[in-house]
């Protein structure tokens, strides 16, 4: 083999392996035909697995070929799922998935049961509408609460399911007081509706169905989550008599919501926040502190010599180092901060009300900790911090920028050590 060729497969090796390559192609390697192509070729493929491995979902990947193709297709994929899980949330249960294996099944799976449950809740709603004789009848025997109330917010009549799903016997909730009936975050909904409705009556106007989520005190001092429906009853001259209410347990959907918010919103190996989420908060955060100047501050840490780890150890235990890692953050860091995995080994904490000094502290303390901390099967490890402030006219991507320009100080000086962003530093738009 010839050094001309032994250079080649060195670099090409460089581009498949190494973190951090040459900005461009060398020139002496440049006047060779075919590696130029070669070189642009797998720099895209490298940007395409970056951008997709930290969550960037709407970068244009650039390159053509088998490959490219694969990872565009995949870029595609991940887009169509996040939409279709954002649908789901917002209550279009029309959505399906057929590309992703068990997940498919899984997520079908919950579509239907959510689709089908609405569905049954509106044929229900429509059956009671049809008479009061039906209405009576269903609600004695019907697994869902069924009651009757007049303007006052005196119930008139409370179907014997209550008892099952709060505890209370009937006799028990028709004497309860609103205060009673609701947790206070949701009396508001009550003391609205009543308002509204009486308002509606008294002016001839239509009556308005209420739909929303209320939370119920249960006996055993817990409490219930019900999907709660309230519509008008009237009778035959088309006058107000009363409000009809259904009150359905709404446990197993909770559960399903919960789990749709942890899919899209926690990163599945350490389950902190993901990046998604994470540009969520950011931006919160910067509106806030467009509103009231009160300063935020943001730390990014990365884990010196991580590739070692990985390389020695293997990626079990690199995946193991990573969660050890998550669990040192949230057992560090304030109820009211947010700390996320913000790509490969780094990570970033939100700190609200918090300038640089706060951020200084909690990034110090963060550093001793995973100091002390035995990491398993690997033993001590360290991490270098950048810290940056919110500052007027500074966006959240210069903000993050200056945070991560002030970790690379951090690295450059030795590693395990915490930088805050000075002036000095150069100060880059590229994340």
């Amino acid at each position: 083999m010839t050094k001309e060729q032994d250079k080649i497969i060195t670099y090409i090796q460089s581009l498949l392996q190494d973190g951090s390559i040459e900005d461009q192609l060398p020139e002496d390697l440049r006047v060779i035909e075919g590696v130029a192509e070669i070189d642009e070729a797998l720099r895209n493929l490298r940007n395409a697995i970056k951008s997709i491995s930290d969550g960037d979902l709407s970068k244009q990947l650039a390159g053509k070929g088998y490959l490219m193709g694969t990872m565009k297709s995949l870029q595609a994929t991940l887009k169509t799922m996040i939409w279709q899980t954002k649908a789901i949330a917002s209550g279009d249960f029309s959505s399906r998935v057929e590309f992703l294996g068990e997940f498919s099944d899984a997520f079908n799976s919950m579509a239907q049961k959510l689709e089908r449950t609405i569905a049954e809740q509106k044929e229900l709603e429509r059956k009671l509408k049809e008479s009061e004789e039906v209405h009576r009848l269903l609600a004695d025997n019907a697994s869902d609460v069924i009651w009757t109330m007049d303007l006052s917010g005196k119930f008139t009549y409370v179907s014997p399911s209550v008892e099952k799903l709060r505890g209370f016997t009937v006799e028990e909730v028709m004497a309860q007081s609103r205060e009673e009936l609701l947790c206070p975050s949701s009396l508001i909904h009550m003391e609205k509706g009543l308002e509204d409705a009486i308002y509606s009556v008294q002016n001839n106007l239509p009556f308005e169905d209420f739909r929303g989520d209320v939370e119920q005190p249960c006996k055993d001092g817990t409490t219930v989550w019900t999907d709660l429906t309230v519509s008008g009853i009237f009778d035959k001259s088309n006058q107000f008599v009363g409000m009809l209410g259904v009150s359905r347990d709404m446990t197993e959907r909770k559960k399903m919501e919960e789990e749709i918010r942890r899919l899209t919103e926690l990163d599945s190996l350490t389950q902190l926040y993901n990046r998604l989420k994470l540009d969520a908060v950011l931006k919160m955060e910067m509106e806030r502190y467009g509103r009231s100047g009160s300063p935020f501050s943001v730390i990014l840490l990365d884990i010196d010599d991580f590739k070692k780890v990985n390389d020695v150890h293997g990626h079990g235990i690199g995946d193991a180092v990573l969660v050890e890692m998550a669990g040192i953050l949230k057992g560090t860091i304030r109820k009211i901060d947010t700390a996320g995995r913000w790509g490969g080994e780094e990570f970033i904490i939100i700190l609200p009300e918090s300038g640089m000094e706060g951020g200084l502290a909690l990034a110090e303390k963060l550093k001793e900790r995973i100091n002390e901390h035995n990491f398993s099967g690997v033993g001590h490890l360290t991490a270098s911090f950048g810290v940056a402030e919110s500052e007027k006219g500074l966006n959240v991507q210069e903000l993050v920028c200056r945070a991560d320009k002030a970790m690379y100080q951090a690295k450059k000086t030795g590693k395990n050590r915490v930088c805050p962003f000075e002036k000095g530093l150069e100060i880059s738009t590229m994340l």
